[in-house]
This record gives C-alpha cells, structure tokens and sequence, in this order.
C-alpha cells in the first residue's frame, strides 16, 4: 500500500497525472512549480522526489521529461485510442487557468459518440440538473455530452443544456414570435425564457452516459 500524499504533494501528482493524459509527454519541472504556486524549482524538485520514495511515480536519473506514473502503459494507451477525454464542467465553477482545467473532473467518451462532430476537443460533459426532460430520458444528476454551439446556430426542436441560477438544465429550444424559449418535456416545470448572463444556452446536447 502506498504511504499518503501532503497536499501540496497531491496536487503534484494530479498536476502530472493530468499532464501526462492530455499533453502525451511529462511536465518540466518549472511547468510542475508553476502548477503548484511554488517560488523555486528546487520545490518541485523536492516534490518529485518525495513521489519517487512513495510509489506514485518513476523517472531516469539525469534524463529531462522522464516522469512516469506506474501501470500497463500498453493498455492505457489502448483504451487512449478509442475514446476522447472531455471535461466535466460543475455549474457556478469557472475553469479559467490551465492548472484548474488540468485537475478538474475528466469522462472518457468513445469515440463512436463523437461521429459527425468537427470539433471533439470543444465538446464537455455536464450533470443533468433537474427531471424536466424525464420523459426524454434525460434524469437529473444524468451525465449529457453538450456540443457548444451558439444559439443563434440551433434550431427549434433540439435538446440543448442552459446554464441557470448555478445549475446546468437540459430543455427542448423552441421559438415564439421570434422568441427564444427552453421547454421542459414534463410539463409541470415552467418554460425557461433565456435572459443573458442569469440564463446561457450552452450548447447542443448529443449523447447521455448514464450507469444502470
């Protein structure tokens, strides 16, 4: 069993694990002394070692970009091929730095899904945060894979995902008298009339993850 991690240690080790996945090749030392709000390398030096003697990662001695996380590289790099890696976004939470993107919560989607789509890279993942569109088999708390797309490109009758009052909802695009409005396919929740910034269409959804 491997011996716990600091804090500052963990978000090293997510800060490279996070690296490792998007970027396909270690981080320098300075990216990880960056990452973890340090002043020296010399931290970050000392960070990595303390990784090394615990287990969490192996690297050659007097090789720069060495780091590696211990596994089945093999299998890894397999299941890396078949499926795209999107971001699950938290309503109310902005990933505005590279080193928040790199340590938020991350779904791995099969590629299948993203057929079509010219922009797989763009695409996130979000938690359903209501039952308005149950009976759609859209259930709250559901993962739904969103396209963005800007709402004047979508058209009335697509299932798209708005961002309101701290959650992400998943509502049916129609439109009155030139009028926007988002439509909850069970009828006892009120229709949703986007007003920018309280209430933002965030795009198009296309695929829900859900485990039985």
């Amino acid at each position: 069993m491997k011996n716990r991690l600091t804090d500052r240690q963990q978000i090293a080790f997510s800060f490279i694990e996070r690296y490792l996945e998007t970027r396909r090749r270690p981080p320098t030392l300075q990216e990880i002394t960056d990452a973890v709000g340090a002043r020296s390398v010399n931290t970050a030096q000392k960070l990595v070692h303390a990784l090394e003697q615990k287990g969490y990662v192996t690297r050659e001695k007097g090789k720069a970009r060495s780091l590696a996380i211990p596994g089945d590289v093999e299998s890894e790099k397999l299941l890396a091929d078949q499926t795209f890696e999107v971001l699950i976004r938290k309503a109310g939470t902005v990933l505005d730095s590279p080193l928040a993107r790199l340590l938020a919560e991350r779904l791995r989607v099969d590629k299948s899904f993203m057929r079509g789509i010219s922009s797989p890279g763009a695409c996130f993942a979000i938690r359903a945060g209501d039952h308005g569109m149950q009976p759609d088999g859209i259930f709250k708390g559901d993962l739904v894979l969103v396209v963005p797309i800007p709402s004047e490109r979508l058209a009335p009758g697509e299932i798209v995902v708005c961002s309101r009052r701290g959650e992400f909802l998943a509502r049916r695009l129609d439109e009155v008298g030139g009028l926007l409005s988002l439509v909850a396919s069970d009828l006892s929740f009120a229709t949703i009339h986007p007003e920018p910034p309280q209430t933002q269409i965030e795009g198009r959804v296309v695929a829900i993850m859900r485990r039985l």
